[in-house]
């Protein structure tokens, strides 16, 4: 069975979301002890009322579920059905299934998750840096390509685990998104470029500007040709890496000042990216002058990377596909999609 639903999926690539889809609404139904609503499953399973519809529908009239005024349950012959799927199921699709709900729960373009929390052990590191590599391969064809990445943890550990093969065929040059910020050294833009390229052989093009200086020293630096020249490959960049941060890490990570520390704060901010940050609903809250990509830049980057591990930044992420009107991939981890769906933050 599983290797003709694999041929199945091959020929007829749209039977797999279906699949998935109705495989999660039958799971769900299973966990309900008494019959549910259409806007109660939509919330419960991350999809849209459309797509709980339009599915229901087609499980209706297979028999594997039933409607009634008093809502939707299973069938026997679902949960029969189900249970004979079930056992065909792997980790790696138990995992999709979850990505699918997150990736309709956020509204976000695309989603893949990893097993296990980033925070616990280097294997998740080595996965994540394994999927990041891999969308990458797949996205980027062969020739040059300027790959802009920010700092953070999270970067920090997915550069130390690149490859090769990512270089293989492509001219890579890696550029820090933005000028570096006081801290911990090893997680700054610049460096987690440079470890990049270097696990990847590939070229790094470091910009050597402060983050935390006035917009007039900005202007002054950038008119050093070898700057101006980094700062114009960064706006050229067809490929970004960005992590998400917790406002109450990334206020003190980025030192901003105590009148931006009482607003973060009254402004009930969850979550930092590009020195902007941002409340539960997405709005902006505050701004930190910085050199560099802007966050308006990424809506016209055509392949946007969000790596994010840990379920505390849950609240942050969920704020953060509002703020950015869901562009591009998530990639997370498990712990970090089982928090994201368990919030219910987003309608």
């Amino acid at each position: 069975m599983e290797t003709l639903y694999k041929a199945f999926s091959q020929v007829v690539p749209e039977v797999e979301e279906l699949f998935f889809q109705r495989l999660a609404i039958l799971k769900q139904l299973t966990h309900e002890t008494q019959r549910i609503g259409r806007q109660a499953l939509s919330q419960k399973v991350g999809f849209t009322e459309r797509m709980i519809r339009s599915n229901i529908e087609q499980l209706r009239d297979q028999g594997l579920v039933d409607i009634t005024s008093a809502g939707i349950a299973i069938t026997d012959q679902g949960r029969r059905i189900l249970h004979q799927v079930g056992g065909y199921l792997t980790d790696t699709e138990e995992l999709r299934l979850l990505a699918n709900k997150v990736k309709t729960h956020l509204g976000v373009e695309h989603c893949l998750v990893v097993p296990g929390s980033l925070k616990e052990s280097e294997e998740v590191a080595i996965a994540f840096a394994s999927v990041v590599q891999e969308v990458l391969m797949e996205h980027l064809s062969q020739g040059r390509h300027i790959i802009a990445v920010t700092g953070g943890e999270t970067l920090s550990k997915v550069a130390s685990n690149l490859t090769p093969d990512l270089s293989r065929g492509r001219d890579i040059y890696f550029v820090p998104a933005r000028g570096g910020m006081e801290g911990t050294f090893d997680i700054q833009s610049n460096s987690v470029g440079a470890v990049m390229a270097r696990e990847t052989r590939s070229k790094y093009v470091p910009l050597f500007i402060p983050e935390n200086i006035d917009t007039q020293t900005t202007n002054a630096l950038l008119e050093d040709p070898s700057i101006r020249q980094v700062v114009e490959m960064v706006q050229e960049a067809e490929c970004l890496l960005v992590s998400v941060g917790t406002a109450e890490v990334m206020a003190e990570r980025r030192e901003v000042t105590l009148t931006q520390k009482q607003q973060i704060r009254e402004g009930h901010a969850v979550g930092e990216v590009f020195g902007v940050f941002f409340d539960k609903k997405g709005q902006e809250i505050v701004r930190v002058p910085r050199a560099g990509l802007q966050l308006e830049d990424m809506k016209k980057i055509p392949l946007l990377l969000t790596i994010v591990g840990g379920k505390a930044k849950a609240e942050a992420v969920t704020a953060y596909y509002k703020l950015i009107n869901r562009h591009g991939w998530l990639i997370c981890d498990e712990q970090l999609a089982q928090e994201v769906l368990s919030l219910q933050l987003y309608n």
